[in-house]
C-alpha cells in the first residue's frame, strides 16, 4: 500500500501551540504541538514490521487497563503515556480504526523526536567526532531490532555504535548534514545527546542526620548500622587499603578500575556510607555494617539490575558523578525509574550536583535548574544537595528544578567539610555534594535495616523510605519545599519514627477513583505532615513532562475545612522559583505533601484522587508524621566517650519563639550547671566540654516547662595518646601508651574481622600481645575510669613487623595438634606454640589413655586405640621460669567405619552435631542439609538448596576417616554414589568436584569433576525437588588409587554454584571390586551362606531375615549400627537349607543398620531401616 501524503495537512495543524487552547495538545520536549482532528490511516511499506508500524493514539479521556486490552484486539497496542491523554502505539496493518471511536491517531513526526537542544541545534562538543560526524542516542520500541537499525541507518551514511536493549536504546552515528535524514526514520521515536563523561561530584554528619540516634552507643538503646544491607557504590576506581572498610566491601566487580592513588574519590565516599571508624572512631561512616560493592564509574552498571538486585541483594545504589547539566528526563533516567517500578525495594541515590552558579538553560539564568543531571532528574530516585554541618547550604550545591519544573534536590545533607577515608589508611577533608549523596546512602541502609528487624526480614518498599525522608525532613530555607533544600535536611529519628510507629498507608489507585484514609491526630501536636508518595511509571523521554500517574490528595480536617498540598512556581524566572510553596494541584511530582500547622486534635480525611492513571492501578504510601510541641535531645544521648573541648550538641524541636537553655551533669543529674541559651531557630550548639572526668555525665536541653535529657549516662575523659610498641619480639609485642589522669584501668582493642575488638584490660599503660612478629595488626586503647567511665577510643597504629628491643620472661605454654579430630588409625602430632622460648627449654607432656603416656620431647606423637575425646597437658621451662597448660578435650579420636561402607544419611538430622560428616561454606548463607524431602532410597539424602544461592560459591560436605588400610596395593575399589541435580536455567555452568585425601593434614586430590550438561541439561524455573527414582543419577568411580589405601581415608563433594537449583547427593557406597549399580554392605564370597533377604524394609516392628545354608552350623545374627558397634546379637542353630530368623525390634531407634549373618565359613551383611 502506498501512504498518501498528508504533509500538508500536517504543517497546517501539528505545529508548535500559539492559542486555542481548548483544542487536544501534545507536550514533547521539543514544543507543545496541537493535535489534527482526523486520524493518519494511512502507512508505508518502508516503517512496517511484522505487520505493524508505530503511531500516538490521542484520547479524549485516558482509557482503562481494560480498554487497552480490548484495543489489542483491534490492532492497536499502546506503549509509553504521553501528556495530555496520548500513548505511543503499535498499530496492526490490519487495525480495525472504528474501535477508536473519537480517538485521533497521529504520525510520528521528526520534529516529536527530539529534545529542546538537538531542536536548537547546540550540539554538546562531546557527542561530536571528527569534523562532520555527531552520535546520538535514539530509542525505539520492539520488534525493531539491530538488524533493523543496521539497514535504515546505512541508506543515510551511518552505522551503528552500541546497543542497550536495558534501555531500548541505541547509539547511533551519522554525518551532520544527515540528521534530518536519521530523524525521518521510521525505527526510532526519540533522539536525545550522549551524556558527558561525569564528573566525580563525620561524626558532625552523623550527628546533624541524626544517624546516630539509630546506632546509638548505650545498651538498650537502637542497634541499627546497616547490618546485611549491600549498597553498590559507583566511583573512580578501586578503593583502599583502609582498615575502616575490613570484612565488608566487594571489589571483586572491579578489577578493571582505576588503582591509582590519586584517584581517592571512591575512598572518601565509601567512608561516608560504612566506614567503621576502626582507625579513627570520630570518623566513622553512617552505616557501618553495611557491606559495600565497588564498581567503577560507568553508566553501564545500571544495565546489571535486576541481576545485582535479584542475585546480590543490592537494595542501595549510591552514585556521586554528573551526567549532564539539567539534561531532562533522559533514557538513563527512564530507565532508572523502570528498575524502581519494577523491583519496588530498590533505592538510587545521587548527588545533586556543584554547578549552583550555573545557567544550563532552565530560562531562569544562572543559579536556577542546574542539578548535573540526567540520572538523577528521575522520578523514584533520591537526588541530595549540599550542606554544612549548621545547615547552611553550600553556594556550589545545584538547585532545581528538575527540566521540567519537578522539585530537585529532593533531600539534603552534610556534604561541606566532611572528612572521611583516603588510600593507605588516611582520613582527607573536601566538600560537595559528592560528600552529602553517601551520607545519605548510609542512613537510608540504617531506615532499611530497622524496617527489616521489625518486618521479619523482609526489605521495605523504596516508596516508603523515600516517602518517609521527605515528609520528616528539616525544613530549611522557605517553609515548606523549595528549588534549593528540596524537602529539607534528612533526619534519621524522624523517619524511624515513621517506620516503627507504622504511620504509614499502603494502597493504590484506578483511573478516575477516589480512596479516603483516616489519620487520628493527638493533641499536643505543632505540626501535621501527610504526604502521599507512590513509585511512578517509567516515563517517556519524549514528554515535556515525566510525571505518568497524577494523583491529587486533598486533606480534610475535623472542622471540615480542606487543606490542599503545597505547590511552587516553577516558571522560569528566578523571582518565581525563589518564591515560597502555596499551596494548589500538583500535577508534576510524583509526591504531595500537606502541612497543618497547630493542629486541632481529632480524626483527618485524606482522599486519594487517581486523577490521571493512564498505567494503573497505582499503587501509593500516605505517610504521616506528628511534629509535637516539644523538645528531642539527639545527640549525646549516652554511652558515648566524649574529649573535652569543642563538641557540638543538637535537638530536634517544634518551632517556636522561646529561647533555649542547655545544662549539663557529671554526677547522673544531682546537680546541673550551664552551657548556655541557644536563640530560639537554633537546633545546634557548640559546648566547651570541661576537663573532666566522669562517667555519668548527661546534657540536658529546656524551652520554658519542655525539656529532654540524654536518655542514658556518656563518659568524658581523654582519649591516651603516644600509642607505641616498645618491643617486638618473634612471638609478643609490647603496646603502650602515655598515662590519662584519673584512668582506672584501660581496654586494649585489636582490629578483627571487621571491627576493633577487645582483647583485653590492663591497670598499667601497657600490654604484652601475643602475636607473631610477622603479623602486622592494628592496635588502639581506651581509658576506664570510676563510676563505669569508658572513653572514646584513641586513634589505631599499625604494628611493626620488625624484631626489635625484645627481652625475654619466663614461658607462656601453648600448643596445637596437627589433626585435631581423626579416625583410631592416626597419630596425633603435637605443635609447641608456647612464647618464650628456645632450644634450651624443656617439656613435659601427660597424654591421659594415649600411647605413649607422658613424653619430654618438644614436639612428640601420640597414639590412641579407642574412640573418644582425650586431655592433653603439658609443662615447659625456658630456665626463667614454668608455665603448664591443661587443654580439655585437646584431642578427639573417631570411630573409623571400614569396607564396604555406606552412607545414606537415614541416621541424622543434621550435619552440625556429628562427627561422620562436616559441612563448609565459606561466606555462604546456605549449606550442605538433611532433607526428608527427598530420598533415593529410606526418607533422607544430603541436599544443597542451591536455588537462593549466588553465582560463584563453592559449598562443601566431607566425610569423617574411613580405613581402607584391609586393601592391598592393587586391589580394585570402587566409590559409587547418587545424585539428582537440576539447573535453573539452560545457561548455568555448575561443577561438581569429588576430592579424596590420605588423611586430614594431606592434601585434597580431585577424582572427579561434572559441570554444565554433563551434570545435567534439565531446568527447572522454581525450586526443585527429585520425586522418581529415574531423576537420580549413578556415578562409579575406579580411580581411587592404592597410595589412598589408608586408615585415615576422606573423601568430599564440592558443588560450585551459578545460579542454578537444588542439589541432592544419597547412597554414598565405597567396596573392594568392580563398579556395581546395587548397594554393596557385605562380603559373601565362599561363606556357605546364600539366598540372603531381609524384610519388610523399612520396618518397625519385627525383622524378617532368610537365608540358606551349605551345611548345618551354628550360626550368629549381629545388628550393628553404622559405626559398627553391636547392638544386639542372636545365636541360632542353621540348618541346611533354607531358614527364616524373626527378630523383635521395636526397641531400636529409627536409622540405618547392619544385619550380619555369621557361621564358621563366613560371614556376609545386609543393610535395613527402621522407621
Amino acid at each position: 500500500m502506498k501512504r498518501i501524503s498528508v504533509a500538508a495537512l500536517l504543517l497546517a495543524v501539528i505545529l508548535p501551540v500559539t492559542s486555542n487552547a481548548q483544542e487536544s495538545q501534545l507536550l514533547l520536549r521539543s514544543g507543545d504541538y496541537v493535535v489534527p482532528d482526523v486520524s493518519v490511516k494511512d502507512w508505508n511499506t518502508s516503517e512496517v514490521i511484522d505487520n505493524q508500524y508505530l503511531r500516538i493514539i490521542v484520547f479524549d479521556e485516558i482509557p482503562t487497563n481494560a480498554m487497552k486490552d480490548e484495543l489489542r484486539k483491534y490492532g492497536f497496542s499502546l506503549y509509553d503515556y504521553l501528556p495530555r491523554n496520548a500513548f505511543y502505539a503499535s498499530v496492526s496493518v490490519n487495525a480495525d480504526f472504528s474501535a477508536l471511536n473519537n480517538a485521533i491517531v497521529v504520525e510520528i513526526e521528526p520534529e516529536f523526536k527530539l529534545t529542546e537542544i538537538l531542536r536548537d541545534k547546540n550540539y554538546p562538543h562531546w557527542t561530536l567526532f571528527g569534523e562532520d560526524q555527531i552520535e546520538l542516542i535514539g530509542a525505539y520500541f520492539a520488534p525493531f531490532n539491530e538488524d533493523h537499525a543496521t539497514e535504515q541507518l546505512a541508506s543515510i551514511g551511518g552505522t551503528l555504535v552500541s546497543h542497550n536493549a536495558a534501555r531500548n536504546t541505541m547509539n547511533v552515528r551519522v554525518p551532520l548534514d544527515q540528521l534530518d535524514a536519521l530523524y525521518a526514520l521510521p525505527g526510532f521515536y526519540y533522539f536525545e545527546t550522549l551524556p558527558d563523561e561525569g564528573q566525580p561530584e563525620n561524626l558532625v554528619g552523623r550527628t546533624n542526620h541524626r544517624s546516630n540516634t539509630l546506632y546509638s552507643e548505650y545498651g538498650p538503646g537502637l542497634k541499627y548500622n546497616g547490618e546485611g544491607v549491600t549498597v553498590m557504590m559507583q566511583d573512580d576506581g578501586a578503593i583502599g587499603p583502609h582498615i575502616d572498610y575490613t570484612g565488608r566491601i566487594d571489589q571483586s566487580n572491579c578489577a578493571g578500575c582505576s588503582t591509582n592513588p590519586a584517584n581517592d574519590h571512591g575512598d572518601h565516599v565509601s567512608g561516608t556510607i560504612m566506614g567503621a571508624g576502626n582507625l579513627d572512631p570520630d570518623n566513622r561512616g553512617m552505616a557501618n555494617g553495611v557491606d559495600l560493592d565497588v564498581y567503577n564509574s560507568s553508566n553501564n552498571n545500571y544495565n546489571l539490575f535486576p541481576g545485582l538486585f535479584d542475585n546480590d541483594e543490592v537494595v542501595i545504589t549510591s552514585k556521586s558523578y554528573s551526567n549532564g547539566c539539567n539534561s531532562g528526563y533522559t533514557s538513563l533516567a527512564r530507565q532508572l525509574d523502570q528498575q524502581v517500578h519494577d523491583r519496588p525495594q530498590l533505592t538510587h541515590v545521587f548527588s545533586a550536583g556543584n554547578s549552583g552558579g550555573d545557567n544550563c538553560g532552565y530560562g531562569a539564568g544562572a543559579g536556577w535548574g542546574n542539578i548535573t543531571g540526567g540520572h538523577k532528574a528521575g522520578k523514584n530516585v533520591i537526588a541530595v544537595g549540599n550542606l554544612s554541618h549548621t545547615d547552611v547550604l553550600a553556594g556550589s550545591s545545584s538547585r532545581g528544578p528538575a527540566e521540567d519544573g519537578r522539585i530537585k534536590p529532593d533531600i539534603c545533607a552534610v556534604g561541606s567539610s566532611v572528612t572521611s577515608t583516603g588510600p593507605d589508611n588516611i582520613y582527607f577533608t573536601i566538600s560537595g555534594t559528592s560528600m552529602s549523596c553517601p551520607g545519605v546512602s548510609g542512613t537510608i541502609a540504617q531506615l532499611y535495616h530497622a524496617y527489616r528487624d521489625m518486618n521479619g526480614g523482609n526489605d521495605p518498599d523504596a516508596a516508603l523510605i523515600k516517602g518517609a525522608v521527605l515528609n520528616t525532613g528539616e525544613d530549611l530555607g522557605n517553609t515548606g519545599p523549595d528549588f534549593r533544600f528540596g524537602w529539607g535536611r534528612i533526619n534519621a529519628r524522624a523517619a524511624y519514627e515513621v517506620i516503627s510507629n507504622n504511620q504509614y498507608i499502603e494502597d493504590n489507585v484506578s483511573q478516575g477513583a477516589t480512596n479516603t484514609h483516616t489519620i487520628t491526630v493527638p493533641a499536643g501536636v505543632s505540626e501535621l505532615r501527610i504526604m502521599t508518595y507512590w513509585t511512578d511509571f517509567e516515563g517517556s523521554t519524549s514528554a515535556a513532562i515525566a510525571l505518568v500517574n497524577d494523583i491529587n490528595m486533598t486533606v480534610e480536617d475535623p472542622n471540615n475545612i480542606t487543606h490542599l498540598p503545597w505547590l511552587l512556581d516553577h516558571s522560569p524566572n528566578a523571582t518565581a522559583l525563589n518564591t515560597p510553596a502555596t499551596t494548589g494541584v500538583d500535577d508534576l511530582n510524583n509526591m504531595e505533601q500537606v502541612s497543618v500547622t497547630d493542629p486541632a486534635s481529632g480524626t483527618y480525611t485524606v482522599s486519594v484522587d487517581g486523577f490521571a492513571i493512564p498505567e494503573g492501578p497505582q499503587n501509593y504510601y500516605v505517610v504521616y508524621y506528628f511534629i509535637m510541641d516539644d523538645v528531642v535531645l539527639t545527640f549525646p544521648i549516652g554511652g558515648e566517650g566524649i574529649v573535652p573541648g569543642s563538641n557540638t550538641i543538637r535537638w530536634d524541636a517544634s518551632e517556636s519563639a522561646t529561647a533555649f537553655d542547655l545544662e549539663y551533669t557529671t554526677d547522673n543529674g544531682a546537680t546541673w550547671n550551664t552551657i548556655g541559651s541557644p536563640n530560639a531557630d537554633r537546633r545546634y550548639f557548640t559546648w566547651v566540654t570541661p576537663n573532666v572526668l566522669t562517667g555519668q555525665a548527661k546534657v540536658r536541653i529546656s524551652r520554658g516547662a519542655q525539656s529532654d535529657e540524654s536518655p542514658n549516662v556518656f563518659t568524658i575523659m581523654q582519649q591516651p595518646n603516644g600509642l607505641n610498641f616498645e618491643w617486638v619480639c618473634p612471638d609478643s609485642a609490647k603496646f603502650t601508651w602515655n598515662p590519662v589522669s584519673g584512668a582506672t584501668g584501660y581496654e586494649v582493642s585489636m582490629l578483627g574481622t571487621k571491627y576493633m575488638d577487645s582483647i583485653g584490660t590492663t591497670t598499667t599503660n601497657s600490654f604484652v600481645i601475643q602475636i607473631p612478629a610477622a603479623n602486622d595488626g592494628w592496635f588502639s586503647v581506651r581509658a576506664l575510669g570510676p563510676n563505669d567511665a569508658r572513653g572514646e577510643r584513641a586513634v589505631a597504629i599499625q604494628k611493626p613487623t620488625t624484631e626489635f628491643g625484645c627481652l625475654w620472661a619466663p614461658p607462656i605454654s601453648g600448643f596445637s595438634v596437627d589433626c585435631p579430630d581423626a579416625g583410631v588409625g592416626h597419630c596425633f602430632d603435637l605443635i609447641d606454640e608456647s612464647i618464650n622460648t628456645t632450644g634450651s627449654s624443656t617439656y613435659m607432656w601427660y597424654f591421659p589413655g594415649g600411647t605413649p603416656a607422658t613424653s619430654t620431647s618438644a614436639t612428640p606423637t601420640v597414639c590412641y586405640s579407642t574412640p573418644g575425646s582425650y586431655d592433653v597437658a603439658m609443662v615447659v621451662d625456658n630456665g626463667f621460669g614454668t608455665d603448664s597448660i591443661n587443654m580439655i578435650g585437646a584431642i578427639t579420636v573417631l570411630p573409623t567405619p571400614g569396607l564396604p561402607y555406606f552412607e545414606g544419611f537415614e541416621n541424622y538430622t543434621n550435619f552440625f552435631s556429628i562427627d561422620q560428616w562436616d559441612t563448609e561454606s565459606p561466606g555462604n548463607s546456605v549449606a550442605f542439609l538433611i532433607t526428608t524431602q527427598a530420598a533415593l532410597s529410606g526418607s533422607k539424602s544430603a541436599m544443597l538448596f542451591n536455588y537462593t544461592q549466588s553465582a560463584g560459591l563453592t559449598d562443601e560436605l566431607i566425610s569423617g576417616p574411613i580405613d581402607l588400610s584391609s586393601l592391598n596395593p592393587g586391589d580394585e575399589m570402587t566409590m559409587s554414589f547418587r545424585y539428582a541435580y537440576r539447573k535453573r536455567q539452560t545457561s548455568n555452568n555448575e561443577f561438581l568436584r569429588v576430592s579424596v585425601t590420605e588423611g586430614c593434614e594431606d592434601n585434597w586430590v580431585v577424582r572427579k569433576t561434572m559441570f554444565g550438561d554433563l551434570l545435567s541439561p534439565l531446568t527447572a524455573t522454581t525450586a526443585w525437588y527429585p520425586s522418581d527414582t529415574s531423576d537420580w543419577t549413578t556415578v562409579h568411580m575406579i580411580n581411587i588409587t592404592d597410595n589412598f589405601f589408608t586408615g585415615d581415608f576422606r573423601m568430599k563433594f564440592a558443588f560450585e554454584s551459578d545460579g542454578g537449583n537444588n542439589f541432592f547427593l544419597d547412597n554414598i557406597n565405597l567396596y573392594a571390586g568392580a563398579p556395581s549399580d546395587d548397594i554393596i554392605s557385605g562380603i559373601g564370597e565362599n561363606s556357605g551362606i546364600d539366598n540372603v533377604n531381609v524384610y519388610p524394609v523399612p520396618t518397625s516392628n519385627e525383622l524378617n531375615i532368610a537365608f540358606g545354608l551349605e551345611a548345618s552350623e551354628k550360626t550368629t545374627i549381629r545388628i550393628l549400627d553404622l559405626t559398627g558397634k553391636q547392638v544386639e546379637a542372636h545365636a541360632v542353630n542353621g540348618a541346611v537349607g533354607n531358614n527364616l530368623a524373626i527378630l523383635d525390634v521395636q526397641s531400636l531407634a529409627p536409622g540405618t543398620y547392619i544385619v550380619t549373618i555369621e557361621t564358621v565359613s563366613g560371614s556376609v551383611q545386609k543393610r535395613f531401616v527402621i522407621e
